[in-house]
């Protein structure tokens, strides 16, 4: 099994992620991001991270690689494929 990537945040960084975590206009799939990428830095595994937060262990895994790549930035969804949605928020 690949180790997981490891998450050294800057006080900038975490100041940033508590935001999003805090921010009740914040969507609940970044907060929840976030919050994952926060146990992270703190020493939490894949496996206890995805037990607190909700989600299997390799989704974990690819939030930490997308942080580590891109920051706050990576932890955002990307455009999706496939047909544009049909109904609004609204």
């Amino acid at each position: 099994m690949a180790r997981a990537v490891s998450i050294q945040l800057s006080p900038e960084q975490e100041r940033e992620l508590m935001a999003l975590v805090r921010a009740s206009s914040t969507p609940q799939d970044l907060a929840r991001r976030a919050r994952s990428v926060l146990l992270a830095a703190e020493g939490a595994t894949n496996t206890e991270i995805g037990r607190h937060v909700g989600v299997a262990a390799p989704t974990v895994a690819l939030w930490r690689r997308n942080f580590a790549r891109a920051g706050t930035a990576g932890l955002k969804d990307r455009p999706r494929s496939g047909r544009p949605r049909q109904l609004d928020d609204a």
